[in-house]
C-alpha cells in the first residue's frame, strides 16, 4: 500500500505555488499602493527652506504666534533633517491649537 505521490511530491507545483505567493504578496504591498501615484506631488512640496526663509518664519513666530506658524518652522526643520526642533515647534503648534492653553 505504498503510494508514489507521497515519496515523490512535485515540486514543479511548490516552485509555481511560491511564485504565485510572492506576486501576490507584492502587488497588495507595493503594486497598487496609491502613495507610489502621488509621491511626485509629494517631492515638490518637501523642498529644503532657506535661511532667510526660516529667519523670516522664526521672526514671525515671535511677533505673531499661531499655531499656522509652528507648523511651517517645523516642517521646515524637518525638511531638513532637524527632527528636535522639528517635534519642538510641532508641540508648540499643538499648544497654541488648544483651546484655554498657553505657550510655555
Amino acid at each position: 500500500m505504498r503510494s508514489a505521490v507521497l515519496a515523490r511530491p512535485n515540486l514543479k507545483f511548490f516552485a509555481v505555488g511560491a511564485v504565485l505567493m510572492v506576486l501576490i504578496q507584492h502587488i497588495f504591498t507595493n503594486g497598487l499602493s496609491l502613495a507610489q501615484t502621488s509621491s511626485g506631488l509629494m517631492a515638490a512640496c518637501n523642498r529644503v527652506v532657506s535661511d532667510a526663509e526660516l529667519e523670516g518664519l522664526l521672526r514671525q513666530a515671535r511677533e505673531l504666534p499661531s499655531a499656522g506658524v509652528y507648523v511651517r518652522i517645523s516642517r521646515a526643520y524637518e525638511n531638513r533633517g532637524d527632527f528636535k526642533h522639528a517635534l519642538r515647534y510641532l508641540r508648540r503648534a499643538e499648544k497654541m491649537s488648544e483651546p484655554g492653553m498657553d505657550l510655555d
